[in-house]
């Protein structure tokens, strides 16, 4: 798999560029700078300044690398062939910074249930291993004084421990490699792939593509574009397989005369009141900010739908863990009051 530079890395140097475009450095002159300062990362920077001065555009630089993110590397290309690469710049350094808010809040949703489960499985494992062994035992050892209904009551608090630590087992390598593919670039088109067919994450997934959406189409459009050569162009950028023809099909309806907010209910991309947004856009010719306004909304709710998720998975797995640590307790319990009664 590919690995690309991080979120935060991304924007940092989209910052730098930026810089460089501000100032009376050439862009050669700006990326010889960075790779004064470079030691890791050198070789990249090496390969973006020889790939620059042989294309003389940046997005074929920073493809040649492989390290930068897909939608990245588009969107300065967007940027360069509309001469909008500052704005370019300025909305990639808030996107990839809103994106790092992001990959922080997927680590914690990840992270934090791997922890829990470990804990879990720890604790289940200490009970199963040294602590009902030794009931076993003694219950063996009083046979006659205790009842064939507690000796199984006692073997199923071992087999629900010993199947929950199998369970727990396997989720965790599988969001273990969850976090390892994330970690890349390939990895997060993959995990896409799968997220979106899953009911409770594809509405995330969903947004984000709506996000992205909006920001290019913002770009595209202060170049004062027509609306259907941006909207194509915009949804070039839309990489989930689904959304992307549902954008391809908007596209056409608005070629084919269809205003921007008629087409978007057709392909029921938007709710009713973004479409009313999109429409008041349309009336007033600020259609340009009101896409910014859209792209933050989408980006914003994607952002709660994980914060939710992550509220949600917490108490569960407490619950979780709570329930089978208290039915292997039960399951030793009950006989010890059995006997108890009988004496």
């Amino acid at each position: 798999m590919k690995k690309c530079i991080s979120a935060e890395e991304t924007a940092v140097f989209c910052q730098q560029v930026l810089l460089f475009l501000q100032t009376d450095l050439s862009m050669e002159e700006g990326i010889t700078a960075l790779c004064e300062g470079m030691k890791r990362e050198s070789k990249y920077f090496r390969k973006i300044q020889s790939s620059y001065a042989k294309s003389g555009t940046l997005h074929s630089a920073l493809e040649a690398t492989g390290i930068f993110p897909e939608y990245m590397v588009g969107m300065i290309k967007l940027g360069e062939e509309t001469n909008n690469l500052e704005k370019t710049l300025e909305s990639l350094i808030a996107f990839y910074e809103r994106e790092n808010n992001l990959y922080k809040l997927i680590h914690r949703a990840v992270s934090y249930p791997i922890l829990l489960m470990i804990i879990m499985v720890c604790v289940i494992g200490i009970l199963i291993k040294f602590m009902l062994p030794v009931f076993s035992q003694m219950f063996f050892n009083l046979e006659g004084q205790i009842a064939e209904g507690d000796m199984l009551i006692l073997e199923k608090g071992i087999a629900v421990g010993s199947v929950t630590i199998v369970i727990s087992s396997i989720i965790i390598f599988l969001l273990f490699v969850v976090f390892l593919m994330n970690r890349t670039d390939a990895g997060r088109a993959y995990l896409r792939e799968i997220t979106v067919k899953m009911p409770f994450f594809k509405k995330i997934g969903y947004n984000m593509e709506i996000a992205r959406f909006f920001e290019s189409l913002e770009i595209i459009l202060d170049d004062g574009n027509e609306i259907s050569a941006a909207a194509e162009r915009a949804a070039e950028i839309v990489r989930e397989k689904k959304t992307r023809e549902k954008f391809d099909k908007c596209v056409e309806l608005i070629k084919n005369g269809d205003p921007f907010d008629k087409a978007l209910e057709k392909t029921e991309l938007l709710s009713g009141l973004h479409r009313r947004m999109i429409k008041a856009g349309e009336l007033s010719e600020k259609l340009s900010s009101v896409s910014k306004k859209m792209s933050g909304i989408y980006f914003e709710m994607a952002m709660e739908q994980i914060e939710r998720s992550v509220a949600a998975a917490e108490p569960m797995i407490i619950a979780v863990l709570s329930l089978v640590t208290g039915m292997i307790l039960l399951s030793v319990m009950i006989p010890l009051i059995n006997i108890t009664l009988n004496l």
